[in-house]
């Protein structure tokens, strides 16, 4: 049996210093009557290897590509030019 359709979508988003919230949808449809023990393993080597992938980046720590990322997301939500409100309106 061949897959109809792939679904994959996954979304890490940090939620503090060492921690971070993960979003991940992997959706398959076989077209056929598959038992759970045969597509089981396909979904748990996945996620697996989805979290085997972003590790290194959340473990490299100070100075790593991500922390400068996150370190400008901070400056720029913070930045006042880029505000939007009602008070303070162009």
């Amino acid at each position: 049996t061949r897959a109809k359709s792939h679904l994959f979508s996954i979304a890490l988003v940090p939620t503090g210093d060492d921690s971070f919230d993960a979003e991940y949808v992997l959706q398959l449809d076989f077209g056929g009557n598959l038992p759970h023990w045969m597509t089981a393993p396909l979904v748990l080597d996945s996620v697996k290897g989805m979290f085997g992938v972003a590790q290194p980046f959340f473990n490299a720590g100070e100075g790593s590509e991500l922390h400068e990322y996150l370190k400008e997301e901070k400056v720029r939500e913070n930045s006042f030019e880029d505000r939007n409100s009602i008070l303070f309106t162009p």
